[in-house]
């Protein structure tokens, strides 16, 4: 017995010894001396709920965690204390019990997360600064701090080493938090969260949380933590059941943070509600705290609260406060502002809570309307709709009342919140939907809620509407009828249905108005009667109805020879009925389309063709009926084009040859000149005889006169003929030595002309012409000459030469002659050198020859007479020389040649024949040629190779020594050698990867011949080592292989590489190893041939070498060999990742955690591995045989988590495998666009939930837009959002917020996003409506203001704009123009009322009712009548109807006129200034078709009276005529008529107005008459046919008369000016693309045209008269001419000729930059940039400035913009290092005023790693001489990380468009920095860590 106690008392004492032994030694660290050395247990409260205690599952213990909170007494104090060692106990029995043993506890992630918990619960910071910060979140709530506790209770046990222990890494350590509050949240919530980088924890997801607590920990109070352990010796529970020792209990962490209080302190919590929903906290309450009686300066202290409505005061001494709120939230009313009163502490409590409610202040309303669901904008009244709160108490019924709405909901007083209002009674004859509809909708006071009822009648008519198809046709107009009563017009949907609701009994009639476009309207009604079964039986009675489609006519024109079609024909196209008339003209392809043609009989007639064609004068006529398409086709015979050939007598193409054209025996067509190819083209020519006549040509051709007739048949297209010119004759005179027969020069002769007499004898006596002399060539050469006889007569010979004969000779020049005459001259007392090839005998010119005289007969030495150089015949000379002796001698041979003869003595006689004829010849140099060739490629020539080069006797070539390297071409020329000499080649180098050939040649140089010979060099070998995986053949990085020669020398041996030698994958280690690269490959180049062993000596990590470590192989020149060696793996694992949708795409970024089933974590990462690029983990150095367990933790970016762990086993030398898969998320682009214009809006907000209604959007990468809170997502500058990382499912995107100005449309839409799919879905919003109200004086009509108007809706309701702002009680005032601007109205129908006239004026009309649409503004006009005075009004003695233009005579009873006055548009005279009494008023002129009533009629003017006189007109018979051109149909004027009766008697002679009309408002009786033309106008044909017309009382006939024009033609020719300095071309150049615009009498433009290549431009033919031409748009690089020029055409068929010329224009552009020559790091910068300037004389378009920013040095932050010259607007874009395209920042900027813009990355919302690269000022277009008036300057903050010294340039550049090519400038400014920074020096490497232990 003794034993087995003592053994079990060894063997606790072991365990003990054992468990103290496993507590990790960096945790604890010697007892801190602040702590007292024993703590009692002041209470352990645990968490109950109804089955227990309070529990939560973490899997990183495997077990429940129960939530309690443990509070100790520490020196007196209550500190909340956490339990040190997970699975011991602890009890309420411990109570009083004490702790002791102190330790300090050191580890940073216990110390953090507990400095965290202080912090969240008791508000204590590292520094107050931080206190605003968090202030709003902290953990006020007992009930979550219980949680949170457990939380952090359960993250210090896993950093103790218990459970799953903490990761030493920073994400690591984000997760591990994460985690567990996720697990904590499952608990709290009944949740069952997965996913900590998707799932929310409020606002926030998980992952997000751990990095705030993480990122912050700066916040968090520095705590000392104190370790104690239990010695309270052993206690049991009350109930028995559980007992303490020592060893079982406990032991506890307390801390301490360093700035505690060392007083008790207090906290007061402020807590702000709605009062109308006290759930409700309110952000943004403003509060004051006071402490009564102290003098403490730190009061009063403000708070405002946050997002959770409470703010809280803490640190506060004992006493007694004042807390008073100075502010409400945003939209609400302080209801009681304090002070509150509290007294600290109260009852021994230390934290007291002051609640305060507010009001909230209703801005808005709500509306809640009934409508027929086939009819929406009809309202339903008797509807019960029913109202219930769904976060507060509120309750509402009520019926809807006619319109539709409901009219008593208390908006003012529903409590801010949730609502859902129900339909529960539908209207009488509606059906209540079953369910009951409901919708659900939030009442914050200051947001419209609109909600809409549908209700489906139980008894309704329904119309459907389809084409020929049988396919719905919407937009349909139909006006329904019943028992003659008009009901309603629609229009039908998109359904092609009208549905009339509601129905009683009888017949209901469908009467069709007006069909869509394209459509025939159908006349015949629609009918459908409702029977009493029909009531009774709920049904719906259905008709149906059809349109047809307007018929379709395509008129065709083509060419009648070629079928081609023909466009700019003009056809007249008229119904046969009168009803239409139409002139259109063909397009590019030949065709008139008209579609939607109302079926009947159409005319078709061709009224005028293109220049080329002649007019077809046949008519056609077509019946056109409903559904089909109808064709008809023209033909036209074009006109002949002419065309002449010019050419020369070699048939080469002469241009510039002008020639006159004419008819035969008629006028000339002009004169035409040939283009480059010798050609001339007369276009459009009629049939008949012509006649070409030359008229000028170039100077180098004989002018032919000679006319050359031609024919012009009808139908052929061309007809041409070729014309030859002779060039102008020629001719060359040589004087040549008649020994040598080389040219003299000097000859003198005279030239003599005799005509053209023919080639027999000359005309008649030679004429002279003058003299010439031979040039040094000895030649005279004449051109251009006349035909005829020449003589030449050498006059006089050179110096040194006599005469020989003959001396004349004559010739005859004709046509394209080209002459030659020789004559002869002796030298006299010369010598002559002749010198040629001593080779060939081949004359060489270029050598150079001296000769000296020597004086008698003999001697030597001699004095130098000259020196001369061989002519091209290889000769010179020396003539007249004396009697002498005389030396030749070569002093200089020709190039490529060497003196091979000394010099001669030649003797002169003296006697003036004597001749002497020396001769010389020279031996041509040789040329060496080197080839250097690969030895087993001979065709592949070798760069590189290196030679020296020298002659037999040592002397070597060249300029560098002798070397000679070949050429890309493997060769080296080397000329000038000297001939039979001996040359020795050495290859000294050879090229790199070859080996020298040693042996060195020799060659013999031969004149004049290349001689070569051919070096080969042998490549040397290459070597290829790989190291593969011997399992899967991956390629191995990190093996290392010894390289030796057969010799035993190894490669590389002191570790460098030599002879050549060059690695291009793989590396030498200094100890000679070769090292396998990234590519697992080492490659060797450059080897010689021979034996090599490679040896591998070390395998990649993770491998063991193979059986083959050692090899040996054989290189030869040029060979490559590959050697592999394979390596097993020690036991490896491969985790690859794939993608679901595409499994070869591999995944990098997927995190897992790698254990071996035991828990023993894989790795000294923890266990944490990471996908790289490929896609792949490879882990090595695996314990074979065991299991390992693998799990993905975080997913790749882009992708859903792949949670399920898999399981597989390591082999031994094996590698083993595992995939995962991941889904990839998808994306959601939400766009947001006007529903008008379709424009992209910035600005709206959607709230983007999944279909169970959790937020999306935290989770996901958000594109360009701003996440704010709650999913809610907001559009972009690009009107969009987009959402990356989605998650498959089903999500709803709810609009929450239209953009400014406009209405949500349609607020919800459902998708569904699958893995890897991207779903773009469009909202449309519209923009509400708005009226303008107008008040004006009804005489002057001048606007009015201070008229007072009430705008109400239809049924009744004011309406307010700006929040009741602008208007009370719907009450709007006129402004200083007249005007009331409204704006933001919704669609409904509203009701003006003017109320207040202005002073001293009645009102007129009171009311007036108009209906807006969405994105539709309407305008009343409003008119009033000034008091006093006279009104006279004219109106129409049956209808009432006021009439215009009645001249009214007022005269005073004594005679005196006051004036005559003409009615009015409304008929009225208004004469306000009348003096008091009576007047006289007469008619004198009756309104047009009225008769004159002339009766004098008396009216009294009393003062502070307005009299209102009423005229009466009887409407009289009249006649309209309108003359119109018959092409144009525009009105003629000054055309004049003679009306007759029906006896043809003439009533009167009338002329046409400017407009072409002739009013004959003369009274006529009832009866026919008849018009005859007398004068027809200016340029038109009279047509004097009589038209008759039929007159019925009160009604006016009317004639439209066509007349036809006589036609002439105004043609330009454009010209330059000047030269261009832009294009280069000369003045005078023709200039095509100049536009001229031709006007009339009117200045109406009648025609537009544009010049040709060849600068002329024709208008279309136009009737004789007086035209005037400006020229309106100049061409490219030329500006226009602003003179009018006037054209008359006088006569038909004539061309008006205008020669015009253009002015050059300059382009240029300027910009200075300028700035700060030094300036510091981290300071500010500033640039000016001046002188912007459009120098350019024209106005230059896209202009533009723009400044590219140095970033790596500078960040933007402002910009001034200066001003400029020309008042428009510009914009400012940017771009950024993320986004490279242009974004507008500000918009429609004002150049005349000078902007200080804010271009920082805050103000521009920029993420918080971009900035601005570039900015731009655009003005688009800019006039010449556009000049900056005001500087512009730049400024930047400078980086701190600039270093002294460095240098960075700024670059600004200006740029405008100029014909489509660009005009830019470009300025720059350099700066350097002055700057202590100096770049850290990298951190010393970190002590490792001991490895955790735990227990």
């Amino acid at each position: 017995m003794r034993t087995k106690i003592g053994t079990r008392l060894l063997s606790l004492f072991l365990t003990a010894i054992c468990v103290i032994g496993l507590i990790p030694t960096s945790a604890f660290a010697a007892p801190s001396g602040s702590m007292p050395s024993e703590i009692t247990l002041q209470k352990s409260d645990y968490f109950l709920d109804t089955d227990g205690s309070k529990t939560y599952n973490s899997p990183s213990f495997g077990e429940p965690l129960y939530l309690h909170i443990i509070n100790m007494n520490v020196g007196g104090k209550t500190k909340v204390g956490f339990c040190a060692e997970h699975g011991k106990q602890l009890g309420n029995t411990l109570i009083g019990k004490k702790w002791g043993n102190p330790e300090p506890v050191t580890n940073s992630f216990i110390k953090m997360m507990i400095g965290y918990y202080y912090c969240m619960t008791d508000a204590q910071y590292q520094n107050d600064a931080y206190k605003e910060k968090w202030n709003g979140e902290l953990w006020t709530d007992q009930n979550l701090i219980r949680y949170h506790n457990a939380w952090i209770q359960a993250l210090c046990w896993r950093a103790l080493g218990q459970g799953t222990a903490i990761p030493s890494d920073a994400e690591g350590q984000k997760v591990a938090i994460a985690k567990e509050l996720m697990y904590i949240a499952n608990a709290k919530n009944g949740t069952s969260y997965s996913d900590i980088y998707t799932d929310k924890y409020g606002t926030t997801t998980f992952y997000q949380k751990g990095e705030k607590v993480l990122d912050n920990t700066d916040c968090w109070p520095d705590v000392d933590v104190t370790l104690y352990h239990y010695i309270g010796g052993n206690a049991t529970s009350p109930d028995g059941k559980k007992h303490y020792t020592n060893d079982n209990t406990q032991a506890i962490m307390v801390a301490t943070p360093k700035n505690e209080p060392t007083s008790d302190t207090y906290r007061i919590i402020v807590k702000k509600v709605d009062s109308s929903n006290p759930t409700k906290g309110l952000a943004g309450a403003t509060f004051s705290l006071e402490m009564v009686g102290s003098d403490d300066p730190s009061f009063p202290k403000p708070g405002v609260t946050g997002q959770d409505g409470t703010y809280i005061f803490d640190r506060l001494k004992a006493g007694t406060y004042q807390v008073t709120e100075t502010k409400a939230p945003e939209g609400y009313q302080i209801d009681n502002p304090g002070p509150y009163t509290v007294t600290l502490p109260t009852n021994g409590q230390k934290t007291v809570t002051v609640t305060a409610l507010d009001t909230p202040i209703t801005l808005a309303s709500g509306s809640i309307r009934k409508v027929d669901k086939d009819r929406p904008t009809m309202g339903l009244a008797g509807a019960t709709i029913r109202i219930t709160g769904i976060d507060n108490n509120f309750t509402y019924e009520g019926q809807t009342v006619e319109g539709g709405a409901l009219t008593d909901v208390p908006w003012d007083t529903m409590p801010v919140g949730s609502y859902v209002a129900e339909e529960i009674g539908a209207p009488e004859g509606y059906i209540l939907p079953s369910p009951h509809e409901k919708k659900e909708f939030y009442w914050d006071k200051k947001n419209e809620v609109k909600l809409v009822f549908e209700n489906d009648s139980k008894v309704k008519v329904q119309l459907l509407k389809k084409d020929e198809s049988n396919n719905p046709l919407p937009g349909c107009l139909f006006t329904v009828i019943k028992n003659g009563q008009t009901l309603f017009s629609a229009v039908t949907d998109a359904a092609g249905t009208i549905t009339v609701p509601n129905v009683t009994e009888g017949t209901y009639w469908f009467v069709e108005k007006d069909a869509p476009e394209g459509y025939v309207v159908n006349s015949e009604p629609v009918t459908a009667y409702v029977s009493a079964a029909d009531i009774q039986g709920n049904k719906t009675v259905t008709v149906e109805a059809t349109n047809h489609r307007k018929p379709g006519l395509e008129i065709v024109k083509i060419d009648s020879v070629t079928k081609e079609p023909v466009a700019n024909c003009t056809f007249d196209i008229r119904s046969i009925d009168g009803t239409y008339h139409e002139t259109l003209t063909t397009d590019g392809t030949g065709r008139i389309f008209l579609e939607n043609m109302t079926p009947g009989s159409y005319e078709v007639k061709e009224t005028a063709v293109p220049q080329g064609y002649n007019l077809n004068p046949e008519k056609q006529t077509v019946e056109l009926t409903a559904g089909g398409t109808f064709t008809l086709t023209f033909e036209n015979v074009p006109k002949t084009d002419f065309t002449l050939f010019k050419h020369d007598s070699n048939n080469h193409p002469i241009a510039g040859v002008t020639f006159e054209i004419s008819k035969k025996g008629g006028q000339s067509l002009g004169h035409f000149t040939t283009d480059g190819q010798g050609k001339l083209t007369v276009p459009n020519l009629d049939p008949g005889i012509y006649v070409a006549v030359e008229t000028d040509c170039p100077d180098d051709y004989i002018l032919d006169k000679t006319p050359h007739e031609f024919q012009v048949n009808a139908g052929v297209t061309n007809v041409g003929i070729d014309v030859v010119n002779l060039k102008k004759p020629e001719i060359t005179v040589k004087k040549v030595d008649s020994i040598v027969g080389g040219g003299v020069e000097g000859a003198k002769f005279e030239i003599f002309y005799a005509g053209t007499g023919g080639t027999g004898s000359p005309a008649g006596t030679y004429e002279s012409l003058g003299t010439k002399y031979t040039d040094a060539n000895g030649i005279i050469h004449l051109d251009h000459l006349k035909e005829g006889w020449y003589r030449f007569t050498e006059v006089e010979a050179p110096a040194g030469y006599q005469l020989d004969e003959p001396s004349t000779q004559e010739i005859y020049l004709k046509g394209d002659d080209n002459a030659e005459l020789t004559f002869k001259d002796t030298p006299l007392s010369a010598i002559i050198v002749m010198k040629k090839d001593g080779v060939n005998g081949k004359a060489l010119p270029g050598a150079t020859f001296q000769l000296r005289y020597l004086g008698g007969t003999s001697g030597t030495g001699g004095t130098v007479i000259g020196e001369k150089v061989t002519d091209q015949n290889g000769v010179c000379s020396w003539t007249s020389l004396k009697a002498g002796t005389y030396i030749v001698e070569e002093v200089k041979p020709a190039p490529g040649y060497n003196i091979v003869e000394g010099p001669k003595t030649v003797y002169i006689s003296g006697k003036a024949q004597d001749v002497i004829t020396v001769s010389f010849d020279n031996s041509p140099d040789g040329t060496l040629l080197i080839k250097k060739v690969d030895a087993k490629h001979p065709t592949k020539v070798l760069a590189g190779a290196k030679f020296r080069v020298q002659y037999t006797n040592g002397t070597l070539l060249g300029n560098d020594n002798g070397i000679f390297t070949t050429d890309e071409n493997g060769q080296i020329t080397i000329a000038g050698l000297e001939p039979e000499k001996t040359i020795i080649v050495t290859e000294i180098e050879a090229p790199a990867g070859y080996i020298i050939d040693g042996q060195a040649q020799t060659i013999d140089i031969k004149s004049g011949k290349v001689v070569s010979i051919t070096f080969k060099n042998a490549p040397k070998g290459e070597l290829v080592i790989e190291k593969t995986d011997a399992a899967t053949g991956k390629l191995l990085s990190g093996a290392e292989f010894i390289i030796r020669k057969s010799d035993g020398t190894e490669v590389g041996a002191d570790g460098n590489i030599h002879n050549d030698l060059t690695i291009e994958s793989g590396t030498l280690s200094s100890d000679s190893h070769f090292v396998t690269g990234g590519d697992g490959r080492i490659i060797i180049k450059g080897l010689t041939p021979g034996n090599y062993t490679i040896t591998e000596v070390k395998a990649p990590d993770g491998y063991l070498i193979g059986k083959n470590a050692s090899r040996t192989i054989q290189i030869t020149a040029g060979d490559t060999q590959t050697i592999t060696f394979a390596n097993p793996s020690t036991c490896s694992l491969l985790i690859k990742k794939v993608c679901t949708e595409n499994p070869d795409k591999m995944l990098e970024g997927a995190v897992f955690d790698v254990r071996y089933a035991d828990g023993t974590v894989v790795g000294d990462s923890n266990g944490v591995f990471t996908t790289g690029a490929d896609g792949t983990i490879l882990i090595t150095g695996l314990e074979a045989n065991k299991a390992i367990v693998v799990t993905e933790t975080k997913a790749p970016d882009g992708f859903a988590i792949d949670t399920t762990p898999q399981t597989i086993t390591t082999q031994a030398g094996k590698v083993v495998q595992l995939t995962f898969a991941n889904a990839p998320y998808g994306k959601i682009i939400i766009e947001k666009r006007d529903s008008k214009t379709n424009e992209l809006l910035p600005g709206a907000e959607f709230r983007v939930t999944t279909a169970a209604g959790c937020e999306v959007g935290q989770n996901g990468v958000i594109g360009d837009t701003n996440l704010t809170s709650n999913g809610i997502f907001t559009t972009g500058a690009d009107g969009k959002i987009t959402i990356t990382n989605v998650r498959p499912g089903n999500y709803v995107i709810t609009e929450i917020k239209a953009p400014d100005g406009y209405l949500i449309d349609d607020p919800t839409r459902t998708i569904t996003v699958t893995s890897g799919d991207t779903q773009t879905i469009v909202f449309k919003d519209t923009k509400p409506g708005g009226l303008i109200i107008e008040k004006r004086d009804s005489v002057t009509k001048e606007p009015l203001a201070g008229a007072t108007f009430k705008v109400t809706t239809s049924d009744g309701r004011f309406v307010a704009q700006d929040g009741g702002a602008t208007s009370t009680n719907g009450l709007y005032t006129t402004d200083a123009n007249g005007q009331i601007h409204i704006v933001d109205l919704d669609p409904d129908t509203y009701v003006v009322t003017e109320v207040t006239a202005p002073d001293g004026y009645l009102m007129d009309a009171p009311s007036q009712t108009v209906k807006i649409e969405k994105n539709d503004t309407q305008t009343l006009t409003f008119y009033d009548t000034p008091l006093g005075g006279l009104t006279i009004v004219k109106v129409d003695s049956e209808s009432g109807k006021r009439l215009e233009g009645a001249k009214i005579e007022v005269a005073k009873m004594n005679g005196e006129i006051v004036g005559t006055y003409v009615t009015d548009k409304l008929g009225v005279i208004q004469l306000p200034d009348l003096d008091d009494g009576w007047y006289q008023l007469t008619e004198i002129k009756a309104p047009k078709g009225y008769l004159l009533d002339s009766t004098p009629q008396k009216v009294e003017v009393k003062k502070g009276e307005t009299k209102t006189f009423e005229f009466e007109n009887t409407a009289s018979a009249s006649m309209l005529i309108h003359k119109i051109d018959s092409v144009t149909r525009k009105g003629i004027q000054g055309v004049k008529f003679v009306v007759y009766d029906s006896s043809m008697t003439p009533i009167g002679e009338y002329e046409s107005d400017d407009q072409g009309y002739v009013h004959l408002n003369k009274t006529l009786e009832d009866g026919r008459y008849y018009v005859r033309e007398i004068v027809a106008a200016e340029g038109y044909i009279l047509d004097n046919k009589v038209k008759s017309f039929t007159v019925l009382a009160g009604d006016t006939a009317m004639i439209e008369w066509e007349n036809t024009s006589e036609l002439g033609q105004i043609q330009v020719i454009k010209t330059s000016e000047g030269y261009s300095s832009v294009n280069g071309l000369p003045a005078g150049t023709p200039l095509s693309g100049a536009i001229f615009a031709v006007y009339d009498k009117q200045n109406n433009v009648v025609d537009k045209f544009q010049t040709n290549e060849n600068g002329i431009g024709s208008s279309k033919k136009l009737p004789l008269g007086i035209y005037t031409v400006k020229e309106v748009q100049a061409p490219a690089n030329y500006g226009l001419n602003p003179t009018v020029f006037t054209a008359d055409i006088e006569f038909a068929g004539q061309v008006v000729k205008l020669n015009v010329t253009d002015p050059v224009i300059t382009a240029g552009v300027s910009i200075k930059k300028t700035g700060y020559a030094q300036t510091m790091n981290n300071n500010v910068m500033r640039w000016t940039v001046s002188g912007v300037r459009n120098d350019s004389t024209t106005s230059l378009q896209s202009f533009y400035w723009r400044d590219t920013l140095p970033t790596d040095a500078v960040r933007l932050t402002r910009l001034v913009t200066g001003t400029y010259s020309t008042t428009q607007t510009y914009k400012v874009t940017f771009t950024t290092n993320l986004n490279s395209q242009w974004r507008t920042a500000y918009d429609n900027l004002s150049t005349a005023k000078n902007y200080t813009l804010d271009m920082s990355s805050a103000a521009l919302g920029l993420a918080s790693n971009e900035y601005v690269t570039q900015f731009m000022l655009s003005f688009g277009i800019v006039p010449a001489g556009f000049h900056q008036l005001t500087n512009a300057t730049v400024d930047a903050q400078t980086l701190y990380a600039l270093t002294n010294g460095y240098k960075f340039t700024n670059k600004a550049d200006v740029g405008g468009l100029l014909g489509g090519n660009w005009v830019q400038s470009i300025a720059r400014w350099t700066t350097s920095v002055y700057s202590h920074y100096v770049p850290a020096k990298p951190a010393a490497p970190k002590s490792p860590k001991l490895p955790r232990t735990g227990y």
